[in-house]
This record gives C-alpha cells, structure tokens and sequence, in this order.
C-alpha cells in the first residue's frame, strides 16, 4: 500500500486538474501495484467510464466486486457502467443494490431512472428521477483522507468541496473552493469549481464570473466553456451558448456531454439540420445516449425527412429496443407520416402490441389512437384518443388535452393523422 500512495496522490491530482488520460494511467498503476486497493479500482472505473468505455469499467468493478461484495460504490458503478452499455435490466438489477446498502446515495436516483426509461416502465423513471440528488455512494479512502489532513493545501480544498458539492452541501461547496483561491488565485480548476457549486445554489450571476476568471487563466480550459454555455442556454441566449458549446468541443473533440447540449440548444434554436448532424455525431461516440437517439428523431420529422426518420428510429430499436419513447416516436412516423411510401399501419400495430403493452402513458394512449387510425379503425382510435385527453386533464395538463382534442375531430370524421408530433 505504501508504494501505491504517491501514485494514487498524483492520479487524483490529474483527476482534479481535468487530465483524464493522465489519471486513468495512474489509477491503473495503483491497481497493478496493489489489487486489493478498493478505492483506487472504483476510482479508475469511473476513469473508463469518463472515457466511455463501460466494458473496461464493467472488468475493473467485477474486481472489486469480489473485494467488497456490498461496498455501494462498486454495486453503482457496475449499475452505471451496464447502463452505459445498454443493458438496462442489469443496471437496474445492481444500481438498486447499491441503493438498498446506501440510502443517501441520492444521486444514483438519476441513472436509476434513466435505466428504468430504457426498459419502457416511464411512470418508475419519473418517480425516482424527480428524487435525483447529489449524494454519492460512501466509499472509505483513507488514502484521500489522510492527504486532505496533512496540510492547508488547494488541494485539501478540492477535495473538502467536491464531497460537500456531492452531498448537495453548495455553501459549503463554494466556501472550501474559496479558501482553496485564496492560497492559489490563478488555479482555472478552483475557479472552475466554485462557479459550479454558486450555479448549484442558484447564483448564476456569481457563477459566470467565476467561469470567466478561470478562462481568463486558462483560455482552454474545455469545463468552463460548456458551464458557461450551459447558462447562456438557460438565459435563452441560444446564439452565445452554441459558441461556447462549439468552444468547449474544439479544446476536447471527444467532449460528449459539450456535444450533447450543442445538439439541444441548436434544436431550440431553429438549426434543425445542424441539429440533426449534432446528434447523429453523439450516437456515434456514445451509442447508448437514448436522448441522442431521440433527439435526431425528432429533428428528422420536423423537418419534414420521414423516411430518414424512420429508418433512423428503426436502427435506435436495435440499441433499445424497450425504449417506450423512441418506440412511439418510431410507431407515430409510420403511422402518421405525410409520405404514403413511409408509412406501415400494419408493422405499427405489430410492434405496438409488442413493445408498449401494458403502457398507461399519455404519449401511447395518443400513439394508439394514431395506429389504429392508420388501419382505418376510426372508433378505437377516438377511444384511445379521449383516453389521452382524460389522462391529460387529470394530470393538470389542460393546454395539452386541448392540443388532443385536434385529431380526436379527425378520427370521428374518420380522417386519419398526418402528423406524428
């Protein structure tokens, strides 16, 4: 253990300073030098996983697995890592594990809920992530815990602050960034870190200064350029935020997340094509991104590219294929598309009793109508249709039951839709 201490010091060091390359190899290191090292083996799991490589995590956390067969850390980190690899029932099975051990572990609520969207169970998904928090799973280090003792460093600081901002603790996230600057005023990390935790805790205006300060330091520094962008995007100043999203890709092409929200905020603003492209350019670095899937989907059929949509939506099956969204984006497109040469009432049908049986959801209910009008089923499909306009009412949703109540018209004059959004 001790020859592994200063390599296992300087891999978080990398960590922090936002070297992953640098930090996985270290992290491995430590691994070699000492197996049994629990932290350092969760550590560079969640190293590949940055890296997208969720194989490789998925090795690495069956080792540690055998090590501590209850350690939350090492049951999430499998859960996140089978989710990463489109294996929604087993992140399921393993990210509830590491829930049942470690109950603040709040922040596993969000990939909880994104695998049980995955799996079609929408009214789950939407419960656990409406309980999304920022705790993390406990893993003892006392490694960590020694170093952060050992002086008045920045980077006893750093690491004060990302556990507090991880427990959801934003104050007391910014004020242990804040005493790290005031040793190390010109550290773009800190600075960087400091604006994350006042964005958090809902001073935006603090917090765009701090992004600032840290690209006035270090023009390159890719973290502050998509926190900024994400601020821009949500003042709705969509032209300024693409260009820091753009930014933050060129300073790190691999940058997924910076690519993601390219992709939304053109999207919002009207680039549908460019749009399109972005999320295509997702799907190819990380084929498990169901957003990415559905958003280029989306953007296909509002632009009025149908067949490209549906052979699209038909590839996203073969990644998730119990994917309740992006099912019924596909089914709607067959059913509904402008384009006879598109549309499929009977594949639709088929599919539909296949995939969203038992499906309670507004958007299937609205689905269904739509099939069922397709194949000329006018009764069924008004049926089906005021079951969404009910659903609709009773979840307060009025504007949406009055926007239902269109084609509820078009299917009692036995007219089918045309349009799958």
């Amino acid at each position: 253990p001790d020859a592994g201490r200063w390599p296992y010091y300087l891999a978080h060091l990398y960590q922090l300073t936002g070297q992953r390359g640098r930090a996985l190899e270290r992290f491995r290191h430590v691994a070699a030098l000492d197996p049994s090292n629990l932290p350092a083996l969760v550590w560079l799991g969640e190293m590949y996983l940055d890296q997208g490589e969720p194989a490789a995590a998925e090795g690495v956390y069956d080792r540690a697995l055998a090590l501590q067969p209850a350690s939350p850390a090492v049951l999430a980190g499998i859960g996140r890592a089978a989710l990463a690899g489109g294996d929604a029932a087993r992140a399921v099975t393993y990210l509830e594990r590491a829930l049942a051990v470690d109950s603040a572990a709040t922040s596993l609520h969000y990939s909880l809920g994104m695998a049980y969207r995955d799996l079609g169970r929408l009214e789950l998904a939407e419960q656990y992530l409406r309980q999304r928090g920022g705790g993390a799973p406990a893993l003892p280090d006392p490694l960590l815990q020694q170093s952060t003792g050992l002086l008045d460093s920045p980077l006893a600081h750093e690491r004060r602050g990302s556990r507090a901002l991880s427990a959801g603790r934003h104050a007391e996230a910014a004020e242990a960034f804040r005493d790290g600057l005031a040793l190390t005023p010109d550290d773009p990390t800190l600075r960087h870190r400091l604006g994350v935790a006042l964005s958090m805790a809902g001073d935006t205006r603090g917090a765009a200064a701090q992004f600032e300060a840290a690209l006035a330091v270090a023009p390159d520094l890719a973290d502050a350029h998509f926190s900024l962008g994400e601020l821009l995007a949500r003042d709705g100043r969509y032209g300024e935020a693409i260009a820091r999203y753009e930014a933050a890709i060129e300073r790190r092409p691999g940058y997924v997340a910076a690519r993601m929200a390219l992709a939304d905020t053109l999207s919002l603003a009207g680039r549908l094509g460019d749009a399109a492209g972005e999320f295509a350019r997702v799907v190819e670095a990380d084929p498990a991104s169901d957003q990415a899937w559905m958003g280029r989907g989306v953007a296909l059929v509002q632009l009025g590219r149908h067949r490209e949509a549906r052979d699209w939506l038909e590839r996203a099956q073969l990644v998730h294929p119990g994917h309740a969204l992006l099912t019924n984006l596909l089914l709607r497109v067959l059913a509904a598309a402008p384009d006879a040469r598109v549309r499929d009432g009977e594949r639709a049908l088929v599919l539909m009793d296949e995939r969203l049986r038992g499906d309670t959801s507004i958007e299937t209910y609205e689905t269904r109508a739509m099939v069922y009008a397709e194949l000329g089923r006018y009764d069924e499909a008004a049926t089906w249709q005021r079951r969404a306009i009910a659903a609709a009412q009773q979840a307060g949703q009025a504007p949406r039951a009055r926007g239902l109540a269109a084609n509820l018209a078009r299917y009692e004059q036995g007219r089918p839709s045309r349009s799958p959004l």
